[in-house]
């Protein structure tokens, strides 16, 4: 009897470790980037491509304000917990009503079950810190971070400034 106890429980412990293991292949195999090697440039298209970038170099704000030119919708990425792109996005949303009228942000740090929420944070008629941090807690707590908080506040700030009878 204590034998089939003792069969049965490295039987069980064999397939965990087994499942364990296939979990950790899958995961290597999707996360590889298959097809997607970084290729060695030329000389001459080293040279062409730097070309390129240094004749339509322009200040970051300007040249997202010139794609809505010729875009209704822009998407831009950022790497999370890096503080420069955060600021970016922070100064490019006045930057964006100020020059092209910009009224929709759309930014996929914060869970959209806590949309109308965030809504009536950034329309109210005081900033409420607290319920923005519980906000930001309860979407994406491994970024709670003050730069997220202050993007929040950046569109309260705009809004503030909209007559209450214009789109905010």
């Amino acid at each position: 009897m204590l034998w089939k106890i003792i069969r049965r429980t490295v039987k069980v412990i064999g397939i965990l470790i087994g499942v364990v293991i296939l979990f950790v292949i899958i995961y290597f195999v999707c996360s590889t980037p298959f097809g997607s090697k970084y290729k060695h440039l030329s000389g001459a298209d080293l040279e062409r491509y730097t070309q390129y970038l240094e004749s339509t170099i322009s200040e970051p704000l300007e040249f997202v304000s010139e794609k809505f030119k010729e875009y209704d919708v822009v998407l831009i990425g950022e790497m999370h917990r890096r503080r420069q792109d955060v600021e970016l996005i922070k100064s490019l949303i006045p930057y964006l009503y100020e020059k092209n009228g910009i009224t929709v942000f759309c930014w996929e740090h914060g869970a959209s079950a806590f949309q109308e929420e965030v809504d009536s944070l950034v329309t109210a008629p005081v900033f409420d810190e607290r319920k923005a941090i519980s906000l930001q807690r309860r979407s994406f707590y491994e970024r709670d971070f003050q730069e997220y908080l202050d993007v929040m506040k950046v569109i309260w700030e705009i809004n503030q400034k909209i007559p209450w009878e214009k789109k905010r």
